[in-house]
């Protein structure tokens, strides 16, 4: 008999990981936005015949700081705004409680009880991932919505094959299921880098890379004591580069401790940064920061604000470029960005008509780019939806399609930069 994955057949409570789906679902049902205040009770919230603490006694915080400083109570006050009902449907299609349907044996559905079955504590522990278990497929694919711009797809684990001498012939892919609005997704990509460079996530700061990403530290059930023990499942799921996302990357350590030490910031974060700078080295992936950002030990904000095709992203560490799947090459050479480093493709669409794997924007002209910095190239181009590939370093010297002209049915405008 086949042994299962432990990335797929090992199912644990994913403790503040999980945050990510709580506050999509505050995002997305309206109950909140990234500047909500959010009441956190000091540290101490008495619910439902018990009090709940956070690891600081935190007064009030935004919705942005409630993930970014990783708070239970925050947490709990955002699926209370939304509601029993709507925040367990946000969690079933997110896909947990339900099996991914990966190409590995022994997969596990994880555990998520009906919503009838809920206790009146229920939904403040799930909340912030407990009382209810996942496996590692499970928290890549959910961290894989975020950056395939808020599509659900199954992970694969082949995405192509070839006999000898043969032609390749791509394996199939089902389409993606939307369970996110656009705009939710771009609003939880800056969050989540909010993570890595304001909160529990900094050790996943990426060298010439944004990142972004979400910590968990979920403390051990002991069935025999009845007792949450002062050991820890500790997490980290993340995604890089922020503006166009090119691997999500799930890590999970079974049984650390040590208190802070044990948590997933501590030692999940790390791994996490040096399994994906080995990956973006791999896919040839251009850096997206400039030197002087990285040497100034800054991270790029503010350009994490694109939607993505119906991709497929999946398995522990995947793929979220369009037509790529678990994979470490493209065998589309048109997103192959060559030799030359300079030469940066971003991938930016507005909820464009999709025929096939080609995004048709209709009567949509190219803006004027000339004289702008890198940056605002593509603020501006993420604001109107706009595909951009740029070249070169300095400022936007020339551009094609010209300004004003009709844009391709790619939407796609190359940039000449030079100083």
């Amino acid at each position: 008999m086949a042994r299962a994955d432990v990335a797929v057949g090992t199912p644990f409570e994913p403790g503040s990981v999980f945050k990510i789906v709580t506050v999509s679902a505050g995002i997305e049902t309206g109950v909140i936005t990234p500047d909500t205040p959010i009441w956190c009770y000091n540290g101490a919230f008495p619910f439902k015949g018990r009090v709940i603490h956070d690891t600081h006694n935190y007064g009030t915080l935004s919705a942005a700081d409630v993930l970014a400083k990783s708070s239970n109570i925050g947490a709990i006050q955002i699926a209370l705004k939304v509601g029993e009902k709507a925040f367990y449907e946000y969690v079933r299609k997110f896909g947990f409680g339900s099996k991914t349907g990966i190409e590995l044996p022994g997969e596990s559905a994880g555990m998520l009880r009906r919503l009838q079955d809920w206790q009146p504590g229920s939904i403040a522990s799930i909340a912030f991932g407990h009382e209810m278990s996942a496996t590692a497929i499970q928290i890549a694919v959910a961290g894989s919505v975020i950056a395939n711009g808020g599509m659900l797809v199954k992970p694969q684990i082949v995405l192509s094959r070839q006999r000898p001498g043969g032609p390749v012939e791509l394996v199939p892919q089902e389409p993606g299921v939307r369970i996110l609005k656009p705009e939710t997704a771009i609003t939880l990509r800056k969050l989540m880098e909010g993570v890595v460079l304001n909160g529990t996530g900094k050790a996943a700061i990426l060298p010439g890379y944004t990142s972004a990403g979400k910590t968990g530290s979920a403390q051990i059930y002991d069935f025999k004591t009845k007792t949450y023990t002062h050991t820890y499942n500790s997490s980290f799921v993340g995604f890089a580069p922020v503006a166009n996302p090119q691997i999500v990357i799930a890590v999970t350590l079974n049984g650390t401790s040590g208190g802070a030490s044990g948590y997933g910031s501590a030692v999940a974060a790390p791994v996490f940064r040096e399994a994906a700078i080995a990956a973006l080295r791999m896919l040839d992936v251009p850096k997206d920061l400039t030197e002087s950002l990285i040497s100034a030990g800054k991270g790029a904000r503010s350009v994490s604000s694109v939607t993505q095709p119906p991709v497929q992203a999946g398995s522990t560490l995947s793929s979220a470029e369009p037509g790529l799947s678990a994979n470490f090459a493209s065998t589309d050479k048109s997103l192959d960005p060559g030799p030359n480093l300079d030469r940066r493709p971003f991938l930016i669409e507005r909820q464009p008509v999709w025929i096939g794997r080609q995004p048709i924007l209709i009567g949509m002209t190219a803006p004027d780019f000339r004289g702008k910095t890198l940056r605002e190239v593509l603020e501006e181009s993420a604001a109107e939806g706009l595909q951009v590939e740029v070249a070169g370093n300095g400022l936007a010297r020339t551009q094609e399609p010209p300004p004003g002209a009709k844009l391709p049915p790619n939407g796609q405008v190359r940039v000449q930069f030079g100083r």
